[in-house]
């Protein structure tokens, strides 16, 4: 939603702006630098897509009257996400008009969870004492003092714009060690649990993945990349359709924010 609200914001001066410069040149350079500025923002924000959802907004601004020369140079903007080409190309349908409507067909794009997988909490967005004070200490133990400042601002006033300043600020490079070290002491807490028996088939195969991802860890972290890694594994009693999977964590570091990156071995 804020991401939305920025792009129409962002194309609304440059509208504005449209209809009183008729220097085309002048136009496209102030719009240029409208659309740097609102960039600047979303990254700054941490909001959805960062930068590249004002791009998008921009481009199909732009190119309003050439919808398939819009889609195309939008998939190019964030070609990143490749199955995003599957919406830009439905935008190329599109008449202008409200389509017909089925809540129902709606409903189906919502996942469904199991009452028994939830866990039943009073207020699940309220962060309580405990949670707050473990935050604390990871920042005092990796001395990140501002994030130590952030939190006791937040205990004070636990609004929503300090919680997206915070959100915001764990997705920093500067902030890196903090996410590491809680990385740390999850593993070091599960690391008392003993490893659960599947089967000698399927604990050979899960053997085998966690092999390929060690492999491939060091293969990173020989280059310097920081890897974690994830292994997802079925309930033993309760089957479900879960099944084995093994996922490295890539973490690089940006200028000014981190790069994630997920990799499935």
């Amino acid at each position: 939603m804020f991401t939305l609200a920025l792009c129409l914001i962002t194309i609304w001066i440059i509208d504005a702006v449209k209809d009183k410069i008729s220097n085309k040149v002048l136009w496209y350079s102030i719009s240029i630098v409208v659309v740097g500025i609102s960039c600047a923002v979303a990254m700054a924000l941490s909001l959805d897509y960062d930068y590249h959802a004002i791009i998008v907004a921009y481009i199909f601004y732009i190119f309003y009257d050439k919808p398939i020369l819009g889609a195309g140079l939008g998939y190019l903007s964030i070609i990143k996400e490749l199955y995003s080409c599957l919406g830009f190309a439905m935008t190329v349908t599109y008449n202008g008009e409200r389509g017909r409507q089925n809540k129902w067909i709606n409903y189906l794009f919502y996942p469904a969870v199991p009452e028994k997988y939830i866990v039943p909490v009073d207020n699940p967005w309220e962060v309580t004492a405990e949670a707050l004070a473990v935050m604390q200490e990871l920042a005092t133990e990796a001395g990140d003092e501002k994030l130590g400042k952030m939190l006791r601002r937040y205990e004070k006033k636990p609004d929503i714009s300090n919680t997206r300043k915070i959100a915001g600020m764990l997705c920093r490079s500067s902030h890196l060690p903090v996410i590491t070290l809680l990385g740390e002491k999850i593993r070091e807490a599960a690391s008392v649990y003993p490893d659960r028996d599947f089967g000698r088939k399927q604990n050979e195969y899960l053997h085998e993945l966690m092999e390929k991802a060690e492999r491939r860890k060091e293969e990173l972290e020989a280059a310097n990349v920081q890897t974690l890694i994830y292994r997802e594994e079925p309930f033993i009693y309760d089957c479900d359709s879960i099944s084995f999977q093994v996922y490295l964590m890539i973490v690089r570091k940006g200028v000014w924010k981190q790069k994630i990156m997920v990799e499935k071995i």
